[in-house]
């Protein structure tokens, strides 16, 4: 981008600026100021649409520097001020159209250029800015020189009519190292989306209410209790988000990379990272109140559910050796219970190879998988009581009923063990069994093959009841409800076309299938949250139509969690979203 040299030094700058506000009547001061913002650009699903007076740089190839880039909730895009021999305080602003009656008493920035930190260095940073309404001085700010998300009050609620403008002129800048350009990544007003309405009138029942971005990359599942979201990022900083305001009540830098979800029992949230250390904290003020170093780094287990588990004030973790080839058989990752209120370590149990510790717990027994065995061990004591081998990895997550549990190897066979004394029962063979775990519902046993099959067996005998052929490669791990079974298969071999599948469970037919989001189905309260690679969607059970789906531009990384009427989920852009 080329330097900017202004024609007004920075102190004449700023009493041009204040005389102008200061002394000249606002019918005047309208009159020195553009009267309308060009390239409105309309905010999707919003009473808003963006725009400027035309002072921003030029596209450079597939760089755009327009006033559309603050609010795509992207942070590596931003508006940029553009060069200009003429330059005038009106050519730093930028605004809002209302386009019908709004209410506005807040805003929220992210200043600068925040492509990355270097590009963030060397472009100009706002300093001091002001806010207009209809081009009356509502508000000035100062903000801090930080590529963190500031908020702003306007000072009072402000009723807006269709039509009027709310606009932000920069006073003042942070110099950058090598440009005079001045950029903003991300500016939004405290608006709700409402609601949207296809072509066709129908209604679309959904609402963001805000995003919290992190400026970390999120890949683990958040934690959602009291009106509190807690959120893991990558570089090893855990933070605690108001649910209402999106507001940060407090971090908690680890010092190194989390990459597990966090988990809150009783004002306490427990969470641990590459260092091998487990942590709590106060859930209100973030205050460490213990940490326990285990062997080796604490990883997600099972993959992005939340962990560590707190059960019965007994805290639950894997951690192992993180460099090593799951291949390499000097690799003992362990089971840890710790005692949730001291950190005390109360026992650990060690597996053999690489543990991916898929467990369910029934009546005071832990069942998990490690390596190629089947284990089962007391909660309370970490002692064995039985292991079952099976000949090859442990895939999938054990399940239990009437006595029984069933799990699924790498062998490409689905077993069925006694409870009690860990002997077979019978075992099922597929085509390429994978990672989907088993569902049992009533009498029969549900899950899905790499091949696209999906397998209803008897539970009691194993006997085959029914299968059905996908037009995918692999099925994920199904929901049953009442007399239906969901699952997500992949799309045809080579691309990237999930379907949702909704079986009858007494006979295998098809009842309906759709598009879908490429993560396993979540079911609550009637409804199917269907997160993929760009989005997340919801799906009524009862008509399967799509009541809403949410765009994003960069990969979801958690599955979704809903509370209180909220999904949240985390994206690969380090958002923290919510839709309502």
């Amino acid at each position: 981008m080329k330097n900017m040299k202004l024609s007004l030094t920075l102190p004449s700058f700023i009493l041009v600026v204040t005389i102008l506000l200061s002394f000249i009547p606002l019918t005047a001061a309208a009159e020195e100021m553009p009267g309308k913002l060009s390239g409105l650009h309309q905010i999707p699903y919003t009473k808003w649409a963006v725009g400027d007076f035309g002072y921003h740089i030029d596209s450079e190839g597939k760089n755009t520097y327009g006033p559309e880039n603050v609010v795509d909730g992207l942070p590596e895009t931003a508006w940029v001020t553009k060069d200009d021999p003429s330059y005038t305080f009106k050519d730093m602003m930028i605004g809002f159209v209302s386009l019908d009656d709004a209410t506005i008493s807040e805003f929220t920035i992210r200043n600068g250029y925040c492509k990355s930190r270097d590009i963030w260095e060397k472009n100009s940073r706002v300093k001091k800015m002001s806010a207009f309404i209809d081009n009356k001085p509502v508000v000035t700010v100062t903000l801090k020189d930080t590529m963190d998300e500031q908020t702003f009050s306007l000072g009072a609620d402000y009723n807006l009519k269709a039509d009027d403008v709310i606009s932000f002129l920069i006073l003042e800048t942070y110099p950058g190292t090598k440009y005079d350009d001045i950029a903003i990544s991300e500016l939004h007003l405290d608006y709700d989306i409402e609601e949207s309405s296809d072509e066709d009138g129908t209604a679309r029942a959904y609402t963001i209410k805000k995003m919290f971005n992190t400026g970390d990359e999120i890949f683990r599942t958040p934690a959602v209790a009291n009106g509190v979201v807690y959120i893991a990022g990558w570089s090893g900083v855990l933070y605690a988000v108001d649910i209402s305001t999106s507001k940060e009540l407090w971090r908690f830098d680890s010092k190194n990379g989390i990459r597990v979800s966090p988990c809150v029992a009783e004002g306490i949230v427990y969470f641990g990272n590459l260092d091998g250390n487990l942590y709590a904290l106060d859930s209100k003020s973030g205050r460490e109140l213990w940490r326990f170093n285990a062997e080796g780094w604490i990883r997600p287990v099972p993959l992005r559910r939340p962990y560590p588990s707190v059960i019965d004030g007994v805290v639950y973790f894997v951690a192992g050796d993180p460099y090593k080839s799951v291949n390499d058989q000097s690799i003992n990752d362990k089971l840890y219970a710790v005692d949730a209120k001291s950190g005390k370590e109360l026992w650990r149990f060690e597996g053999e190879g690489w543990n991916e510790f898929h467990r369910c717990l029934v009546n005071g027994i832990i069942y998990f998988g490690s390596d190629k065995n089947l284990h089962a061990v007391d909660i309370k004591t970490g002692q064995e009581f039985w292991r079952f081998e099976t000949g090859g990895w442990v895939s999938s997550s054990p399940s239990v009923s009437e006595g029984v549990v069933y799990f699924g190897s790498d062998d490409d066979n689905l077993y069925a063990v006694d409870i009690k004394t860990g002997k077979e029962l019978w075992r099922f063979k597929t085509r390429q069994l994978g990672h989907s775990s088993p569902s049992v519902k009533g009498g029969a046993v549900y899950f899905g093959d790499e091949d696209g099959i999906f397998y209803a067996v008897d539970k009691r005998t194993g006997q085959e009841l029914w299968q059905f052929r996908t037009k995918g490669h692999r099925c994920d791990s199904p929901v049953v409800v009442n007399d239906v079974v969901y699952f997500v298969s992949g799309g045809t071999e080579g691309s990237h076309d999930d379907i949702l599948y909704a079986l009858d469970t007494n006979t295998g037919k098809l009842l309906w299938s759709r598009p879908s989001g490429s993560n396993p189905p979540v079911f609550i309260n009637g409804v199917i949250y269907l997160a993929g690679e760009h989005g997340i969607g919801a799906v009524d059970i009862n008509t399967h139509e799509n009541l809403w789906w949410f765009s994003t531009n960069f990969l979801i990384c958690t599955d979704p969690v809903v509370f209180d009427g909220v999904v949240y989920f985390g994206c690969e852009d380090g958002y923290l979203y919510s839709v309502k």
